[in-house]
């Protein structure tokens, strides 16, 4: 591409980032001109009326009100940018609002294909339909004014075209006006291409009779900025063929994964702050065996959800099939090489005689989570927060002693509770050792849970438990215990959630979730702790932590939340990842 279709692509992208979630639910008639071969398609759709909708959002609002935006504004970069719009305005004898608005306001739609001369430039095309033939015809003539060039008529299809000679390079362009429709690339078959096709019936080359790109697009109907790839226009790029012929499996895996994928979607919100989905179909048939038995697992929906509490600060909730990780050991890993089988022999004995790859994994169920939560303690050397993971197993309908007729969930419990306890006393052994500590520990047990941990090993009180449904294991024996006790009222059940998963990603059986008004919080309630631990951690003082956490919590002001979500489909991959504001959240200043 020359370096304008650079610039133009560019400032396009930058323009996307205006825009609302409004967008349309069929392709737009642009790209009935575009080829079906072509690898990457960038829509941007109804401009006009995002553009002020973006700059009435409370996202921008927060952002406004940053010291940081605020310092950008009074200084002389921001300058420049007013003088160089107030030129514009003055060439274009309109603002930059109206021009963006005539030019671009309708949809634009950037092409990408991949030259067949692996020494060639990848090839560019410009499509954007205006507000009208007259403002094309006048913002054409604007910008043939505004530097020497030269500009001769051409014609193809019937149709006239003009290739543009720039005077300070003699680089070329070539553009057409069709109607209120704008063409333009520095490939002069392009253009041709696109004349022809405006020219003619609907035809077989044209990408609104490609099912794979049609298809493609319908998984993001209401996104007003989509990305379309094309993976097989992408294959040499990728050098698959190298790839599938490696000796790293790594490589290997990834080169099957890209042959399989049929096609990738990307769309973006912003009208409660930064959302992108990625929707990606591959081929079932082409997939791997050991990949649809681990899709096969994860249906279904994200059971440790609701057992999240309403104050973490950060959580993960999804499901897994823990069968593959021996799969992808003995990818991975040699049977022969130096301490493995001295490593599973020894961890078969603390798991009283199974191994716990081949024979205690695959006993797991699907569902697993973490989070953070605020913590109690208040120590200077500890962070004020607690960390928990749990990973569902076999369900213990009465007591350990009860034996179900398969599975055998408790002499797998017997087993995972031996490890973890062992791994418990030398812990307490080695520290009493070296620092003539007093650790000690500790147990409880109930008809369905079993706990222990760790008193006296600092800050902290490292823990786990075998509940009735999940194996545990926390930074602290009261971590365990509201657990264990969870409220009715947890993150799942709040206003802010439930707006956010069914706006975003109602499906979602993979979700990782940050709560920034919690964090906010934190920051405000544990401050003077906060400062003393960073402190500890680094060579600044006191009132340089203070200071930066000043700054952090700023920036947090922005958003209430963010988030990563996703689902495994037979043949669909669907990704969601944003940082939000939420419209009922308070904003603490």
């Amino acid at each position: 591409m020359t370096r304008f279709f650079s610039c133009v692509l560019a400032t396009l992208v930058v323009v996307a980032g205006l825009v609302r979630s409004a967008g349309a639910a069929e392709p737009d008639a642009l790209y009935r001109l575009v080829d079906r071969d072509a690898a990457l398609c960038m829509e941007f759709h109804d401009l006009e009326r995002a553009l002020p909708a973006f700059w009435q959002s409370p996202w921008m609002s927060r952002i406004e009100q940053q010291p940081l935006y605020q310092a950008w504004r009074n200084s002389g970069d921001y300058q420049k940018l007013e003088a160089a719009r107030t030129e514009i305005a003055r060439v274009a004898g309109k603002p930059v609002e109206t021009l963006v608005a005539d030019l671009f306001g309708k949809s634009v739609l950037l092409v990408l294909t991949p030259a067949d001369n692996k020494e060639a430039q990848t090839i560019g095309l410009l499509l954007t339909r205006t507000r009208s033939a007259e403002v094309l015809q006048a913002a054409v003539e604007a910008w043939n004014a505004a530097e020497r060039q030269e500009t001769k008529p051409r014609e193809h299809a019937g149709l006239g075209y003009f290739v543009r000679i720039k005077a300070a390079d003699n680089s070329k362009l070539y553009y057409a006006t069709l109607g209120d429709t704008f063409v333009l690339s520095s490939d002069e078959a392009s253009v041709q291409q696109t004349l022809a096709r405006h020219a003619a019936p609907l035809g077989q080359r044209s990408l609104l009779k490609d099912q794979n790109f049609l298809q493609a697009l319908a998984e993001l109907p209401n996104t007003p900025v989509r990305v379309y790839i094309n993976p097989r226009r992408w294959d040499e790029a990728m050098h698959l063929k190298e790839a599938a012929a490696d000796s790293d499996p790594f490589g290997r895996a990834v080169a099957a994964g890209w042959k399989a994928c049929r096609s990738l979607t990307l769309g973006l919100h912003l009208d409660h702050g930064p959302v992108l989905e990625a929707s990606l179909r591959y081929d079932s048939a082409e997939s791997a065996a050991l990949w649809q038995e681990f899709v096969s697992r994860t249906q279904g929906s994200a059971e440790f959800l609701p057992l999240v509490p309403a104050d973490a600060l950060v959580a993960f909730a999804g499901r897994t099939n823990f069968q593959w990780v021996e799969g992808v050991l003995k990818a991975l890993v040699k049977p022969d090489q130096p301490g493995w089988k001295q490593f599973r022999q020894v961890a078969k004995g603390l798991c009283l005689g199974q191994d716990p790859i081949t024979q205690l994994l695959p006993q797991f169920e699907a569902n697993w989570g973490m989070y953070l939560i605020p913590g109690l303690r208040n120590a200077d050397d500890a962070a004020p927060v607690d960390a928990l993971i749990a990973w569902q197993i076999p369900h213990l309908e009465l007591s350990p002693l009860v034996k179900p007729a398969e599975g055998k969930p408790s002499e797998f419990r017997k087993a995972i509770d031996n490890a973890l306890q062992a791994g418990l006393n030398f812990w307490a052994v080695a520290r009493n050792s070296e620092l003539d500590a007093e650790t000690v520990v500790r147990s409880e047990d109930s008809t369905a849970t079993t706990i222990r941990w760790l008193d006296h090993v600092g800050p902290y009180r490292p823990a786990y438990a075998l509940t009735s449904n999940y194996l545990v294991l926390a930074t602290s024996r009261e971590a365990i215990d509201q657990f264990t006790q969870p409220s009715a009222a947890g993150m799942a059940t709040t206003l802010a959630y439930q707006k956010l998963a069914k706006r975003y990603f109602p499906e979602a059986n993979q979700q990782l979730l940050v709560n920034v008004l919690q964090a906010r919080n934190l920051l405000q309630q544990r401050r003077p702790q906060l400062v003393r631990y960073v402190s500890s951690l680094n060579r600044l003082t006191p009132e340089q932590n203070e200071r930066r956490l000043t700054r952090l919590e700023e920036l947090l002001q922005i958003l209430d939340g963010g988030f990563i979500a996703g689902h495994l489909g037979p043949d669909r991959v669907r990704i969601v990842v944003g940082a939000v504001v939420d419209g009922d959240a308070r904003t603490e200043r």
